[in-house]
Parts: structure tokens; sequence; C-alpha cells
């Protein structure tokens, strides 16, 4: 109850939220292979994260952790949104290019903060490799409202994402708002990404590789692919983690690198394809 609950909760919750996040990128920015981790947004979320544990701010209420990272991943998001209307990134690639070099610097900005202040070292190591070995029951307080408002607000809105997909002139003449429901859907995926990578670290590749199965087994339409997603990423990070801790016994291997040995050569696949 004080280990293996929380710890496969954790892992249901975070893999769930992953790829629902991954769902609402890759239809804001249309394009299959957006996802937190790649775009950098993870990173930003750990470093707002790890940037309220060095400087002592969390001491004053645990929750501050958690706010911390969501402005971090929303910093990110906007200059994703950003690179992703100017005219010098309308390619789909480069705008993934963007997003990997700016999770590129941020993760060496906290390896060089790293260089300097060690004393939370194995700690902001976690957030770079991704683990659920510190599941608990309070981490999950934070958690499960979290992901069930967002997660339940992006599903809710399904329907308009279909439209939304369509273009904006097409979205604007069938009564949806885009530059209201692309606001709402950042902050959702930004939300959902933060609390998770604030108490699990930067997992990768959920939110791409489950999105696209789902895609290929179920269809499009995200009436059907937001909340199955939702349930595979759920499931695959359940086995992710069951492979990570028994794969090399009594050795744990941090979950994150088990889905990036997954997820990089699906990367890999789609961006040839594409």
């Amino acid at each position: 109850m004080q280990i293996r609950v929380p710890r496969a909760l954790l892992a249901v919750f975070a893999g769930g939220a992953l790829a629902l996040a991954g769902v609402v990128f890759q239809n804001l920015l249309r394009n299959v292979l957006a996802d937190p981790y790649i775009l950098g947004i993870a990173s930003g979320a750990a470093v707002g994260a790890y940037m309220v544990m060095l400087t002592g701010a969390f001491t004053i209420a645990y929750f501050v952790l958690p706010v911390g990272a969501f402005i971090g991943s929303a910093i990110v998001a906007g200059l994703v949104y950003l690179l992703s209307r100017s005219k010098f990134t309308r390619d789909h690639n480069s705008l993934l290019l963007g997003g990997v070099m700016i999770g590129t610097f941020l993760s060496s900005f906290l390896l060089l903060i790293l260089s300097v202040e060690r004393s939370n070292y194995q700690t902001a190591l976690k957030w770079l490799l991704g683990s659920l070995s510190n599941a608990t029951l309070e981490s999950l307080y934070y958690i499960v409202p979290v992901v069930l408002i967002a997660g339940v607000f992006v599903i809710l809105k399904s329907p308009s994402m279909n439209i939304l997909s369509l273009g904006k002139e097409t979205a604007t003449s069938l009564g949806v708002s885009p530059g209201r429901l692309s606001g709402q859907l950042y902050v959702a995926g930004s939300l959902l990404t933060a609390i998770i990578v604030c108490f699990t670290g930067s997992i990768g590749f959920v939110g791409l590789v489950i999105p696209h199965i789902c895609r290929l087994v179920f269809g499009p339409d995200h009436r059907s692919l937001a909340p199955l997603s939702f349930v595979l990423g759920a499931l695959f990070m359940l086995l992710a983690d069951f492979i990570a801790k028994t794969i090399v016994y009594p050795i744990e291997l941090p979950v994150g690198a088990i889905t990036a040995m997954i997820g990089a050569p699906v990367f890999i696949l789609l961006l040839r394809k594409s």
C-alpha cells in the first residue's frame, strides 16, 4: 500500500497524461511528430521545478514545486507556439528542430547548475532520466486532480479539435475560435506535462508513440483518439516500469530510458515517412 500501489497509480496517470499531452500538441501544431519531450516542454518543466528547489521556495508550501514546473513548461510551450507561427518555421521539421534545440539548451543549463550545486544531484538526475521510484501517496494528491481536470477538459474539447485540425479558416466558419481554443489547449497540455515531470522527471516519447499507435488502430477522430490514448498510455507506462524494474534485476533502470529505447526508433521511422 505504501510502495507498490502509489507507484502503479503514478505510472497510470503519468502514461495517460503524457499520451494525452502528445495528442494536444500534435493537434495544435498539425504534426504527428510533436511530443512534449521532443519539443522541449518537458525540459522546461524540469528546469522550472529544479529552480524552485534550488531557491528553497518549495519549503513555503509543497505546491510551489508543481507551480514552478508549470511556469517552465508554459514558457517553452509559448516559445514553440511562436515558432509555429513564424514564417521561418513553416516547415514542420524545422519546428521540431527548434524544439529539440530548446530542450537541449535547457538540459545543458540544468547540467551546468549541477556542476556547481551538487546538493540535489540525485533529484536532478532523476528529472533528466525519468523515474517512478519516488512515488508517494502525497504526490498523487497533486497529480490526480490536475490530470483529471485537464484530461477531462481535453476529451470534452475533442470534437472542436477535429474541427481545428481542418485549418483556422474552416474552424472559424464552423463556429470555433482557433485562437481561444489553441490557448486553452496549450494551457491544458502544459499542465499535463508539468505535473508529471515535476514528480517523475522527463519521460520521453510516450506522447509520440501512443497517439500514433491509436491513429493506426482506431483512426484520427479525436473523440476516440484522446480517451484511448490516455488508456493505452497508462498501460504502456505500466509495462515500461515493469521492464525497468526487472530487465537487469536487482538494478532498477530509469523508466525514461525504456520509453526512449522504444520511442526513438519510432520517431526516426515517422520522420522518414513524413
